[in-house]
Order: structure tokens, then sequence, then C-alpha cells
């Protein structure tokens, strides 16, 4: 009797623990939920701030490349200020929303490969701090990218200060990169350098023709020998035809003056005085070209007009190249030997890297406006394998032979070689993130 007193009372028990184990496990299901809800959130919205920042990036690039065909950065950043000369220096999307600063790209859509939205972008632009910020004249091709990147209810802003690529500076009008041998030089089969023949033809390594503090050599080699061989390879009377830096003309009586041939070893870029730095101009130039040819050898490419005064090119050919009768405008990188004919006119650089080895055909009227450098960075075994050679470990002897009369020449131009870079790209130089 007892004991079914006892079972008696305990009946309830069990309901009671289904229901704590019941609302035990709810508690669990909630709070799991609860969990999964939360990272879900958290997972999006990650999601959504680095798309939003992917975006943003992506105005940075697309102005970059709409840079590379700017001629001229003040022009564009007079257009971008909203009629009163100044550049607004805010950083934030509602100031700049407020000026009048025009909107160098405005509200660009960002599609994936399937044409899906992804966000839009608006880019202003500004100087760089070194010209400051506000002003509208560029001295140093140096500007500043604000993007704003939207995507969903996101907005991030990336700002980048942006410096246009550039060949290294160049010492002369005419630059020969490496040894010329002589007939003086011990093992010397013939002379490498013959000067042109012809009074009309000068090399000018004055900026645009005008004499100033900033003149170039208009020949510079690398050593004191080779400075002494070209000059004296040129004839005393065409001593006048050679201007720039370190000239002296011929004074009244048999007495002779100093044509403007000089030893630039010194105030060569560093990339300049070794085969692999040679390679490497080379390979970066290649990387932004225009159209690259591969004649093969023992081919060669000939080339006729390229390019405009506001389209420059960038041309390299991996092999022997002819030029002329043309004109051309921009960059031009030859690996194998060029050969100059007839009547031309190139407004930029040309860059003769890997045989070094020009023939520059006279008899017309040639004119390079801009800058030249020779250089020897492979050796002389060329094979179709091998169809600029293989690198040397140090710079080769070069060959240039003006042959023959015409007129005109080289001249050293600042405008013309930086028309020539606009080809380049913009490269980031700092990166700030808001």
């Amino acid at each position: 009797m007892i004991m079914e007193e006892k079972f008696r009372s305990q009946k309830g028990a069990t309901l009671v623990l289904a229901l704590l184990f019941l609302i035990l496990f709810s508690l669990l299901g909630a709070a799991l939920m609860s969990v999964a809800t939360v990272e879900t959130a958290i997972a999006d919205n990650y999601k959504v701030n680095t798309q939003v920042l992917y975006v943003a990036e992506a105005g940075i690039d697309q102005a970059r490349e709409n840079l590379r065909g700017t001629a001229n950065i003040s022009t564009l950043l007079d257009n971008s200020d909203g009629g009163d000369s100044v550049l607004s220096t805010a950083t934030d999307w509602a100031a700049l929303s407020a000026s009048n600063d025009v909107r160098y790209i405005n509200n660009a859509v960002l599609t994936d490969l399937t044409g899906r939205t992804q966000g839009t972008y608006t880019v202003f632009i500004k100087n760089d701090a070194a010209d400051g910020p506000s002003s509208i004249v560029d001295t140093n091709d140096t500007v500043t990218l604000l993007s704003f990147g939207r995507f969903r209810n996101a907005i991030k802003a990336v700002e980048v200060d942006v410096r246009r690529g550039a060949i290294p500076d160049f010492p002369a009008a005419l630059t020969l990169d490496g040894h010329i041998p002589m007939p003086d030089d011990p093992g010397a089969p013939a002379p490498s350098f013959f000067p042109a023949n012809s009074n009309p033809f000068h090399v000018d390594g004055r900026d645009g023709g005008v004499g100033g503090p900033n003149d170039k050599s208009a020949i510079g080699v690398i050593t004191d020998d080779d400075d002494a061989d070209v000059t004296g390879a040129i004839p005393t009377n065409r001593y006048d035809n050679y201007e720039g830096a370190g000239y002296v003309p011929d004074p009244p009586g048999p007495a002779l003056g100093t044509p403007s041939i000089n030893n630039v070893s010194a105030t060569l870029a560093p990339e300049l005085t070794t085969p692999a730095g040679l390679e490497m101009i080379v390979r970066d130039i290649t990387s932004y070209a225009t159209t690259v040819y591969n004649p093969g050898y023992p081919g060669s490419q000939s080339l006729g007009n390229i390019g405009s005064a506001s389209s420059p090119q960038i041309v390299v050919v991996n092999g022997d190249c002819v030029f002329g009768p043309a004109d051309g405008y921009g960059i031009l990188v030859v690996r194998g030997n060029l050969t100059l004919n007839g009547n031309f006119h190139w407004n930029g650089l040309i860059l003769v890297i890997g045989q070094g080895y020009v023939n520059w055909n006279g008899g017309g009227n040639e004119r390079i406006e801009g800058a030249m450098l020779v250089a020897r960075s492979r050796n002389t075994t060329r094979s179709m394998s091998e169809p600029v050679g293989q690198l040397l470990t140090s710079r080769g002897d070069i060959y240039f032979n003006f042959n023959g009369g015409g007129g005109n020449g080289i001249y050293y131009d600042t405008q013309a070689l930086r028309n020539a870079n606009r080809g380049l790209p913009f490269r980031r130089i700092s990166y700030r993130l808001y």
C-alpha cells in the first residue's frame, strides 16, 4: 500500500522533465538559428564591403586608363574645376557632391562577365601635393584620383596618387651607350662610327634647338677614349654642326671650336649601364606596346607611317627593322639592326637595344625630334631560335653609320619625348582608403 502511494505521487515527474527538455532544446534551437542568422549577416556584410572596395578600385583603374590618352594634364585639371580655377580638396562624398568640380568619371557601371551590375563608381581628379591639390597647373605628370564605389547601400572611397610612366632621362640627343671600336683599337677590324658628310646635317642637344641651362650633349659616349674617337672622326669643318652642352663655336682664325661630344657615363641612369637594366627597360616598354613585330631571323620588318601627333604609338620590333621613307610618332624599340631610309621624320624616342646596330642612309631629309639611344645588350650570334642573340654580361660594341649626305639630323626635344610617353600608363605611387 505504501509503495503504491509512492508511485502514485511520482506520476507527473516524467511530464515535467519532458517539458524542461523541450524548453531547453527550443532555446538551443533558437540560439543556433540566431547564430546562423548573425553569421549570415556578417558574411553578407563582409561580401558587401569587399565588393564595394573592388568597385572603387575599378574606378581608379578606369581613370588611369583614361589618363593614358591625355595630352595635357593641366588642360584636364582646368576642365575639372567647374569654372572657378580651383579644385576641391575634400575627400568626403557630401562635400564633393556639393562642390562645382566636374566628375572625371560619373556614375559608371561595373558589370561582371554575365553582364550583371556589380556596383557603380564616380571618380574625381585633383592635383598632387607637390603642385598643390587645388591647383589646375600640372608640372610633373602626377595627379590624385579619388574614386567612390557604391554597392547596395555601401559606399567606400579610395584615393590614389598616380604618375605617368617615363623612360629614363637621356643625357644626349644621340646616346651611344657602348664602346665604339675604331681603327686604333687593338684588334678592331674597321671603324664602327661614321659621321654624316653633308653640311645641312646637325645633331643638336639644345632642347628644341634653343640654348639654355638644361642643354644636353649632341652625342653622348661612355668613355673618354670614345669621346676622343668620335670627335676625331668628325671633320673639323663640321664641328659647328654638333651643338649642345660643352659646345664652343669656331673662333676666327685657324683655331678650332669644340663640338658637343661628351663622356656622359656619370649621368646615365643606372638601368642604362648594364645589359640586364637595358633589357628591363625593353620588357617594360613591350608590356605597354601598341604593336609588337616578330620578323624572325634572318627576316626584317619594314615600317611605314606610325601614329600621329595626337595619337603616338609604342612599337617594338624583335628583330631587324627598316623605317622610311615615313613619318612616326611615339616610341620605337628595335632589337636587331635598324636601317633608316630616305625622307623620314620621327617625333619621340628611338631605342636600338639588342644588337646596337644602325645604318642611317642619307640622301634625303631625315629628322629625329626627341632622342635616340643605341646599346648592345645581346651577342651578335643570332639564329632562328635566338633572333636577337643571347644576353651579354656587359654592354657590347655598337655600330652607327651615317651613310652619305642628307639634311636635318637629330634634335633633342623634351616636348616630343613627353608626347611619346603618353602611351605609357599612370602608375600608383601612394594609396589611401577612406
